[in-house]
């Protein structure tokens, strides 16, 4: 993945443990050792190579919503979100909006748990609900 560590996203990425210090800066990274329990997100730019093109299947990984989707090998595919890594900090909105119709198209239930935004954080204001889910959440197995 490549990304560029900004403000707007600082909390949620020191949860999801992406950032190293506290320093905002371009961020180069690989999950696949998160494979069995989630990706801990979609970030701007992402090289999904085979193991995540048979978890998503090619054709679907080439339809996502992004400004870039390339091809680049036999079970290797590239996703950019917006046409600058700069929106990250510059237009978060752009980013934010990107973010979530490609992890929609993907499945919300291929990323961690967003604990801060989404139907998860709604889910947790219902009394009942927000009773039951006081316990850690742990994404489902997704190794194919």
């Amino acid at each position: 993945m490549v990304h560029l560590l900004n403000e707007h996203d600082h909390a949620s990425d020191v949860d999801k443990g992406v950032r190293v210090n506290a320093a905002d800066a371009p961020a180069f990274g690989v999950y696949a050792k998160d494979l069995a329990s989630g990706l801990p997100d979609f970030y701007w730019g992402m090289v999904f190579g085979q193991p995540y093109c048979e978890l998503f299947g090619i054709e679907r990984l080439l339809a996502t919503p992004a400004h870039t989707v390339k091809r680049l090998g036999e079970a290797l595919v590239y996703v950019q979100l917006t046409a600058d890594v700069n929106d990250c900090e510059h237009n978060h909105a752009a980013v934010l909006k990107a973010r979530q119709l490609a992890k929609r198209h993907l499945g919300l239930e291929a990323f961690f748990p967003d604990e801060h935004d989404g139907l998860l954080a709604k889910a947790r204001q219902l009394p009942l609900i927000g009773k039951l889910m006081g316990r850690a959440t742990v994404a489902p197995a997704l190794v194919p």
